[in-house]
């Protein structure tokens, strides 16, 4: 406090004191320049300081008090707590408390210029979070929607335009689901097929749609109230009220709520032609639940529903009053890109049809791996029950115990990427004639577009090598040797199988060409080496950690994603990754990489 108060550009109004539910805060005054400015911002501006009661450890709070520092950007539109840099960013000393002051500083002098949203910057959606309504919404499921640039032909020329929406309950994903929008003329806008462990089709409910343009009332903030929404709707002619009604006429059971979604047109960047829909979503009680509650209320002296009908009551008083708040619902856009923008793995994820087949520590990782990174259709296959001894290296955990370890991994990953199609199947390769699921193992074979093979099994890998060459699908194996320390990588080529890339390699690894021994790659372990369970069978197994299977399968991961984006080429690609024991600064290196023919 006393290096804030030794800024002169700085007025602290009152001291710092101790609020009641632990924090601390503090008025004061800043000036902003230039002044005067477009934005019509005072000369100075008051702001309240709040101090998190973990302060410093924990950040600083601003919330400006002055009326025109209001519906900014980067500021929200409830508390109109202003937006800063994030924490980490700030000093970690005396004169933390003071760097907050200066952001704020900084905020409201590009506030005044408007440059708080910069040309070309990525376009902010407005905020529309409503606090005040938590816990008193019908329901708490967000709605799930998918809009991209791809899907914004079929609202380009409906501004204005209303109708009727579906939704589904999803199963996987805690929301609603947009199904399909229709128009008043009963025609479909736009239908969203979503893969068919997503959604719960029994439980429909429908709603209304109203497409507006720019989301912001005034400045960059959402209409707060029923009569700032009903303001931008009568500028598109709109008629609010309508839609609010027929959407509480909805006999929708689960849940019983009425919803009403409000689109927005919106660019991609500030500056930018619009080129994508967002949807908001506004949760109300529909009809049935308000008649519960005025047949209880029926006889009461104060109830307001006594003289007057309930729709009146709602508009004229009630929650649909013009000055009643808007029960802003989440929203949350689940489209593929904005879904995997982060971490895909574009050149895996662009093969539609993925068999991935063994899915013990190397194949449980990699499947984890390429279907978090967006890969679309993943078949797992795999023989074997997953064992409490498996979960030191795998990513299932204790819940699987005993199930097939295919399908228990297509279970829990089809939650990590829920707009893809995960299969698992529980059987050897080949399937044997007594399997149930033979042909329909053979078709999902047949039909793939890329093959990986972890299976570390010499019969599976020349099964799958020999559909892969009549097919011409491209094929790829990966396996590690027993001490872990080697990973093994081969890519089949346009007219290379898989199989001879393995053998070329074999070759030179015995002639001497690679910097790598046939002990090395492949080898029986010292006795001292082999890794026993305990008592029983004698089944020894490698004694790499779960750490080190990450390592190296993040590697090859990310190189069979690059060898997967080159041109098609006649050669096919191996490669070996080695994992150095005792280096700390190069835990994994390519020692190998060679075309072969």
């Amino acid at each position: 406090m006393e290096i804030v108060r030794a800024d002169s550009t700085i007025q602290v109004i009152d001291d710092l004191s101790l609020c009641s539910d632990g924090n601390a805060e503090f008025r004061c005054s800043v000036a902003v320049g230039p002044f005067p400015n477009v934005a019509r911002l005072p000369e100075r501006v008051r702001l309240r300081v709040q101090l998190d009661s973990t302060f410093p450890y924990h950040g600083v709070d601003i919330y400006p008090e002055d009326e025109s520092v209001r519906g900014f950007p980067h500021q929200d539109a409830e508390t109109h707590k202003l937006c800063l840099f994030p924490d980490r960013q700030a000093f970690f000393n005396a004169s933390r408390l003071k760097q907050y002051i200066d952001w704020a500083r900084e905020w409201l002098i590009d506030a005044a210029t408007e440059k708080l949203l910069p040309l070309g910057d990525p376009y902010e959606i407005p905020d529309f979070s409503r606090r005040d309504f938590q816990g008193e919404l019908p329901t708490e499921l967000p709605l799930l929607f998918d809009e991209t640039d791809d899907s914004f032909g079929a609202w380009h020329d409906r501004m204005g335009a209303t109708g009727y929406v579906d939704l589904l309950n999803a199963k996987i994903l805690r929301g609603l689901l947009v199904s399909r929008f229709i128009d008043e003329e009963k025609n479909i806008v736009r239908e969203w097929t979503y893969p068919k462990h997503l959604a719960e089709r029994r439980d429909r409910v429908s709603g209304r749609w109203l497409l507006l343009s720019d989301p912001a009332y005034t400045r960059h903030r959402p209409p707060q109230t029923f009569g700032e929404l009903t303001e931008m709707c009568i500028r598109l002619g709109v008629d609010l009220q309508r839609n609010i009604r027929l959407a509480r006429e909805q006999r929708n059971r689960v849940p019983e709520a009425a919803f009403v979604l409000v689109g927005f047109q919106i660019p991609h960047r500030v500056g930018d032609e619009v080129s994508e829909v967002h949807w908001q979503p506004i949760y109300l009680s529909n009809n049935q639940t308000d008649r519960r509650e005025r047949r209880k209320q029926k006889n009461h002296k104060s109830s307001k529903f006594k003289d007057s009908g309930l729709w009146n009551a709602l508009v004229n008083e009630g929650g649909l009053a013009p000055q009643a708040a808007l029960p802003w619902a989440r929203s949350e856009n689940i489209a593929r890109k904005r879904l995997y923008a982060r971490g895909e793995h574009s050149n895996i994820a662009a093969y539609e049809r993925v068999v991935l087949a063994g899915c013990g520590a190397l194949g449980g990782i990699l499947a984890e791996m390429i279907i978090r990174g967006g890969a679309q259709d993943v078949h797992l296959l795999d023989k074997d029950l997953f064992e409490l001894g498996n979960q030191c290296r795998h990513t299932l955990d204790g819940g699987s115990l005993r199930r097939g370890k295919a399908t228990a991994l297509s279970d829990r990953l089809q939650s990590c990427n829920p707009m893809s199609n995960i299969t698992g199947y529980l059987t050897c390769l080949p399937p044997r004639l007594s399997d149930q699921n033979r042909d329909q193992i053979a078709k999902v074979i047949n039909d793939a577009d890329l093959i990986i093979d972890c299976t570390t099994d010499e019969g599976a890998f020349r099964w799958l090598d020999k559909i892969s060459s009549r097919n011409r699908t491209k094929m790829v194996s990966m396996f590690v040797n027993f001490r872990a320390t080697i990973l093994t990588l081969a890519v089949s080529g346009r007219s290379s199988s898989c199989s001879r890339i393995c053998q070329r390699l074999y070759l030179d690894i015995h002639s001497g060409v690679v910097p790598v021994t046939e002990l090395e790659h492949g080898g029986q372990p010292n006795p001292d080496e082999l890794v026993l369970p305990g008592p029983g069978c004698w089944h020894p197994t490698f004694p790499a950690t779960n750490a080190d299977m990450w390592l190296m399968t993040a590697a090859a991961t990310n190189a069979l994603n690059q060898l997967l984006g080159e041109p098609p080429k006649v050669d096919g690609t191996a490669m070996l990754f080695r994992r150095n024991i005792d280096a700390y600064s190069n835990p994994i290196e390519v020692v190998w990489k060679s075309n072969y023919r």
